[in-house]
C-alpha cells in the first residue's frame, strides 16, 4: 500500500452502566468506523465491543445480546445446540480473556480493493479497539452482495463485487480470510482468530475515541461532550452544547 490507511471511529455504549470506564462492569459497544485514504471515503465498518466479567455464570453475555435484535441474533448462533455454552473454540479462547469483539462488515469501495486495504482495516480495528480483555476477534463471513437488503443498505461498496453462487462467493471469501490466520466456527457464518494473529501490537490508548453513552451525548447534535469543560449546560430534554438548541 503506497497510502495509509485511516479510521474515525465512533464508539457507543449499549449497555445501561454508568461507570465511566465500561470495563469495570460488563459492557456491549458499538464501534463504527469510516474508512479513508488521503482523506477520501474508502469505505465503512461495523463490529461490538462484548465484554462480560461473570463468565462463569450460566447466563454469560446474554443480558448484553438481548439489548437489540440483531445483537441477540449473533448470541444464539454462537451457542453450542444443548445452549449451555458457546461454540467451539469460543470457551478455550475466552478462558483468560472474557470478552469478544464481533465484527459485521468491512466493505470497501472498489478502487479500494484488491490492494492490501481490508487487511489493513481489520489490522487497525484489532489493534486500536481489542484491548487486553478480547480473547476472540469473530467476523461475520457472509459476501456483502448475499446479505439480505445488501443493495438497500450498501450502495459503491457492492458495485463490481462477482456474483456467483452463494456458496461459491461464500467459500471465496472464507479461504481470503483463512490466508489472515482466521478459521471457520462450524455451522455459523462466523471466522474467528484469537487478536494476537490479526495484530501483534495492541494502542496502549483505549478508547481510539470518547465512548458516546446517555450522560456524556449531546441530546441534539448526538456528538461527545466533554463535561471536564465548558460549553454544555443540562437542558431540559438532557445534556447539550451550548448553543445546539
Amino acid at each position: 500500500m503506497d497510502a495509509e490507511v485511516e479510521i474515525e471511529w465512533k464508539i457507543q455504549r449499549l449497555d445501561e452502566g454508568d461507570e465511566p470506564d465500561p470495563r469495570q462492569e460488563s459492557c456491549l459497544l458499538k464501534i463504527d468506523g469510516k474508512v479513508k485514504q488521503d482523506g477520501q471515503v474508502a469505505g465503512q465498518l461495523e463490529a461490538y465491543y462484548a465484554l462480560d466479567i461473570d463468565l462463569a455464570s450460566s447466563g454469560a453475555f446474554f443480558a448484553l445480546w438481548d439489548m437489540e435484535g440483531e445483537t441477540c441474533a449473533i448470541y444464539e448462533e454462537l451457542l453450542n445446540p444443548s445452549q449451555e455454552d458457546f461454540r467451539e473454540p469460543l470457551p478455550r479462547l475466552l478462558e483468560t480473556r472474557p470478552g469478544m469483539l464481533v465484527i459485521d462488515y468491512i466493505a470497501l469501495f472498489p478502487d479500494f480493493r484488491g490492494v492490501g486495504h481490508g487487511r489493513e482495516v481489520i489490522r487497525q480495528l484489532v489493534r486500536c479497539c481489542a484491548d487486553g480483555n478480547i480473547g476472540a476477534v469473530l467476523l461475520d463471513a457472509t459476501p456483502l452482495q448475499h446479505r439480505d437488503g445488501a443493495y438497500d443498505f450498501f450502495d459503491h461498496e457492492v458495485r463490481a463485487l462477482p456474483w456467483n453462487g452463494d456458496e461459491e462467493d461464500t467459500e471465496k471469501l472464507r479461504s481470503y480470510l483463512r490466508g489472515w490466520g482466521m478459521h471457520q466456527m462450524a455451522k455459523t457464518r462466523y471466522m474467528v482468530a484469537p487478536p494476537g494473529t490479526l495484530s501483534e501490537t495492541h494502542t496502549a490508548k483505549w478508547p481510539p475515541v470518547p465512548i458516546l453513552c446517555h450522560w456524556n451525548t449531546c441530546v441534539y447534535c448526538n456528538q461527545w461532550i466533554d463535561l471536564d469543560a465548558d460549553g454544555w449546560e443540562e437542558g431540559p430534554d438532557g445534556r447539550t452544547h451550548s448553543g445546539c438548541r
